[in-house]
């Protein structure tokens, strides 16, 4: 029986210290803490890079030059950190990097 998965997507500005990473499809996390609460209310120099579950929220917050990230995890991914939806933004926290995910360019 083949798992079931999640698609997640995140957006990366041409600012974002990793947007070069990001063109190779690759999302590297700037390194810190480990507290995903602490990550979702704005401290993000954690273990973690922030996702979404809607594709629709990634490219409203993409701008033009930006790129989003696309990649399929387990549903039952032990690096995925689901959390409370208080900004809308249906986030998903990715503990590590995160390698060989499909490049949309903007």
């Amino acid at each position: 029986m083949e798992k079931s998965k999640i698609t997640l997507w995140r957006w990366v500005s041409k600012d974002h210290s990793s947007f070069q990473e990001a063109e190779q499809g690759i999302a590297k996390p700037r390194g810190g803490h480990d507290d995903p609460i602490i990550h979702n209310d704005g401290n993000t120099q954690s273990i973690f890079t922030s996702w979404t579950r809607k594709k629709e929220i990634a490219i409203i917050h993409a701008k033009m030059q930006e790129i989003i990230l696309e990649k399929d995890f387990p549903s039952d991914e032990n690096s995925l950190e689901m959390l409370p939806d208080e900004f809308y933004e249906e986030e998903v926290l990715v503990l590590g990097i995160v390698k060989n995910a499909k490049v949309i360019r903007l």
